[in-house]
């Protein structure tokens, strides 16, 4: 080799390329009587599905989990599971568990309708209290030993707690027949992740929470990440990423990692899901607004919404 010169063209990425999965953390959308748009929620998760995307359901933030009854659950899963089919992986993630018991229940309603895997925690007992190794190994266990479907382990920042990376690796080697993935959340703590993937090695596949330090995170062995404020808006953006990383197109996937994260970051800074569904009400997706005890967007977020529309020059949405 010529000094001075790379083995590897400087805008290409090493072969061969590891394939990602990136996701989408589905909202829920709500009709004038506040009712489930099952109509509007069926063409977002196509129009998801159809950008090759998997699909994160039923959560406490996005999907606003926590002011849904058992059966506005349940029926969102069968919905998305009815509308995909083979087409994309469906996990259920579920509000924050506070018992073993919780956890059980969830997991055996989302077994019966189908979903690709559930996520299990992370343990939220309440009044901030933080659950000791033995206390999570316990919940696990449990929750484990009573149910069948596959299970995707998590630490997130919403606990107020992180569960120690090398704990969670072990935690999910003791479950190696029935976990299939770590998910990760941790944004202010940037070791975390690379402590997560030492200590889990290549047993299971790793995906973080959001498209912050996603490059990183991914050059590093996660094999992806999911997100909700940025993909909801254009889920093309992450197809774009997924193909950029494929071909080994270093600019262009820094370009789309750019306008991924621009938007991103002013959705969330803007007001984040009050404003994604003001957007996506402009774009010409009818997800009416969010449940109390969230406030219904007014004037004020729909001119939010314009700005961003013309800053990021979005498109109407095609359903």
């Amino acid at each position: 080799m010529t000094a001075g010169k790379s083995a590897l063209p400087h805008t290409r990425l090493p072969q061969p390329h590891r394939e990602l999965r990136l996701g989408a953390s589905l909202l829920t959308p709500f009709d004038e009587r506040n009712n489930i748009n099952e109509e509007v929620y069926s063409a977002q998760v196509r129009r998801l599905a159809a950008a090759g995307l998997d699909l994160w359901i039923v959560s406490s933030g996005t999907a606003e989990g926590n002011v849904l009854s058992i059966a506005e659950v349940d029926r969102l899963a069968q919905l998305t599971v009815n509308q995909v089919g083979s087409q994309a992986s469906v996990y259920a993630m579920g509000t924050e568990p506070r018992s073993a018991h919780q956890a059980i229940h969830f997991c055996k309603r989302m077994s019966d309708v189908g979903v690709t895997a559930v996520q299990v925690g992370p343990l939220e007992p309440g009044h901030s209290y933080v659950p000791t190794e033995d206390e999570l190994r316990s919940f696990y266990d449990t929750v484990l030993s009573a149910t069948q479907v596959p299970v995707i382990l998590t630490s997130h920042v919403s606990a107020g707690y992180e569960i120690a990376p090398e704990t969670l690796a072990a935690i999910a080697a003791d479950h190696g027949d029935r976990v299939v993935g770590l998910t990760a959340t941790h944004l202010q703590n940037n070791v975390y992740l690379p402590r997560l993937l030492e200590a889990v090695g290549d047993r299971f596949p790793v995906w973080t929470g959001s498209p912050l330090r996603a490059i990183d995170s991914c050059a590093l062995g996660a094999k992806g990440f999911t997100s909700s404020m940025d993909v909801n808006i254009a889920p093309e953006l992450y197809t774009a990423f997924m193909a950029a990383w494929a071909a080994g197109d270093l600019p262009l996937l820094a370009q789309t990692y750019r306008s991924t994260l621009r938007l991103f970051q002013r959705v969330l800074g803007a007001g984040g899901l009050i404003i994604l569904k003001a957007i996506l009400v402009r774009l010409g997706l009818p997800v009416g607004t969010t449940r109390p005890p969230r406030r219904a967007a007014g004037d004020a977020e729909f001119r939010i919404a314009d700005e961003i529309i013309a800053e990021f020059k979005l498109q109407p949405v095609q359903i």
